[in-house]
């Protein structure tokens, strides 16, 4: 109305005078306690703690996840487990197989292998998971071929060599020396061709590769058998092998600034032990290597017949081809020192035993 505006206007013209430009704020009220304050989280159980922080650890599985462990070694595939079984030269401890699906597609060698597997594991008081899934096994061995079958061991330490054994009266001996091999699948290939033609040891020089299970397999398991050395310095090894009668070999083409006489014939003394010492590709036996040695020796191609630009050998495809030439050359091998396999029930005498009532 007329009148409640001429009293508002009125009000607002006295509290000018009295010097009044706003009305008194009332105090405003505090935000509650939940706002401001967040709540803090309850800590988590140490039982908790450790169950999220299992599923992060490396090669854990489904079945027997608790038992994965840097020190030990994951071998894989069927024939690696099976002659590291029969060599007993690892403690094992755990025994991981695929469970089957349908009918099976190995041929009657591999069943048998199994089955050997199987039975020599439940001698030896391994514990034993057979029917896991297949990605259980894969990540034991970063999804390689198993096949199967993986155990856990205890790894095989290579030896420090200070100085070859005594030569004796015993002819066909064979070493192999190795310098520079770097790559795991021809360390693996190498010590399958050496311990088919019956190398007495296998001698690696600081920096090759190492006898993992990746080599083991690529080795089809006969790297388990091999007398598998280190040594610091090779070429001081070789110089003093050679004083004690031992016929060093380098596998290299020479060089101008080499004193060793050069032959592309693989023959050797019959009387007297033989090291055959093989570099890298490429680069080769560095000179103080090829300096140690009796002499050296390379593989001759066929003139015009390898392609442009390949004039060499993979490392493990020419230490096949020496060690055969020198293993006709020097004769057999004498009786091993090393391990070879046990004489115990291999092969289809274990699908009888296994067959076979045991007693409660």
């Amino acid at each position: 109305s007329p009148y409640c505006t001429l009293l508002l206007q009125a009000l607002m013209v006295l509290l000018a005078f009295l010097g009044c430009s706003s009305l008194p704020q009332l105090p405003q009220a505090r935000s509650p306690l939940w706002k401001t304050r967040p709540r803090r989280p309850e800590p988590r159980p140490a039982l908790a703690r450790r169950a999220a922080g299992q599923d992060r650890a490396k090669g854990r599985g489904s079945s027997g996840g608790d038992l994965a462990d840097d020190a030990m070694d994951y071998l894989y595939g069927v024939y690696p487990v099976l002659i590291a079984l029969r060599a007993g030269r690892r403690k094992c401890k755990h025994l991981w197989l695929q469970r089957s699906r349908g009918p099976s597609t190995l041929d009657k060698k591999d069943r048998e292998a199994r089955v050997e597997i199987l039975g020599r594991c439940r001698a030896l008081g391994v514990r034993i998971d057979e029917r896991c899934d297949k990605s259980t096994l894969d990540k034991f061995c970063d999804k390689r071929p198993h096949q199967g079958v993986v155990l856990m061991c205890k790894p095989l330490e290579p030896k420090m060599l200070n100085s070859m054994p005594d030569l004796s009266s015993q002819k066909g001996r064979l070493w192999v020396a190795l310098e520079g091999i770097t790559d795991v699948m021809n360390f693996g290939a190498l010590l399958r061709s050496a311990a088919f033609f019956g190398a007495e040891g296998v001698i690696s020089e600081q920096g090759c590769a190492s006898f993992t299970p990746v080599a083991s397999k690529a080795s089809a398991g006969a790297g388990e058998l091999l007398n598998i050395t280190r040594v610091n310095n090779l070429a001081e090894l070789l110089a003093d092998a050679r004083g004690e009668g031992w016929q060093v070999l380098g596998a290299a083409l020479p060089g101008p600034e080499d004193e060793a006489a050069a032959s592309g014939s693989l023959e050797a003394d019959a009387d007297a032990g033989v090291i055959l010492v093989l570099g890298p590709e490429g680069p080769g036996l560095r000179q103080q290597v090829k300096q140690a040695c009796s002499r050296l020796v390379f593989i001759e191609g066929f003139p015009g017949a390898e392609p442009q630009g390949l004039d060499s050998l993979n490392v493990s495809v020419a230490a096949g081809i020496a060690m055969h030439s020198l293993r006709q050359a020097i004769g057999p091998p004498p009786p091993m020192s090393v391990p070879r396999l046990d004489g115990g029930l291999q092969g289809s005498a274990w699908i009888q035993a296994e067959a076979e009532p045991r007693a409660e």
